[in-house]
């Protein structure tokens, strides 16, 4: 389907108005906001279309989409749901993540996102997200291959008194932790994931600024459970 695997990162494709509005009588919910959705051309006629909770294999013939295949994630239901930084958080909602990640040639999975967020107030923001890796199958069907995968965590904090801005307005009140997960296709059922943490912090705090990562390798046909480093939790 693809020369060299790599993982298919969505984006809006450049439409006309005509195919635009064609694609949208398929979708007319999605299509009231085009924030939500996004489509990406796999080759020739072949197009994967994403949307919050649901995908869709499409083809284009005469100007006109066709579903050949869909998945709907809507009532998708995480079998592990550990949040490593926020606590025992309830899960707030469910969407999938908009990219393909390449098993072998001719297969697909897709990340399924959910998290745990939460507005600190006067204090800041936090919000955590892990990944559900499933592989797509046909009719409709999907089956795991990684569960609970850390994906994603942003903190940020207020450090500064009312004294230190009225001193100095310009004064660097805020701190910023943030994590992020990159996959990269190697070879058929291998994967590399590269996982990195960075604090940017406030002179205002007694934390102090950090930037690590950590690459491993994933056999997707004997994935074990994939964890932060003990010791980024500590920082």
């Amino acid at each position: 389907m693809f020369a060299k695997p790599q993982v298919l990162k969505f984006s809006q494709e450049d439409l006309t108005e005509d195919r635009k509005i064609k694609l949208c009588e398929l979708f007319p919910e999605d299509c009231i906001n085009s924030n939500i959705w996004a489509l990406k051309r796999i080759e020739g006629n072949e197009y994967y279309f994403i949307s919050q909770e649901k995908i869709y294999f499409l083809q284009e013939q005469n100007n006109n989409f066709r579903i050949i295949n869909h998945w709907d994630f809507l009532n998708y239901i995480p079998k592990e749901s550990r949040p490593n930084w926020f606590g025992n958080g309830k899960v707030l909602g469910v969407s999938v993540n908009n990219a393909l990640y390449p098993i072998d040639k001719n297969n697909f999975a897709i990340g399924v996102r959910y998290g745990w967020g939460d507005n600190l107030q006067i204090e800041g923001l936090v919000q955590e997200n892990k990944m559900d890796f499933v592989k797509l199958e046909k009719d409709g069907r999907y089956t795991s291959l990684i569960d609970n995968v850390p994906y994603y965590y942003f903190l940020m904090t207020w450090h500064c008194l009312d004294g230190e801005l009225d001193s100095d307005p310009k004064a660097k009140c805020i701190e910023n932790e943030e994590f992020n997960l990159d996959v990269k296709y190697l070879e058929p059922k291998k994967w590399e994931m590269t996982m990195k943490f960075e604090r940017d912090p406030s002179p205002f705090s007694k934390h102090k600024a950090f930037q690590v990562h950590q690459s491993f390798i994933v056999n997707l046909n004997n994935s074990n459970e994939i964890r932060v480093p003990e010791e980024w939790l500590k920082y």
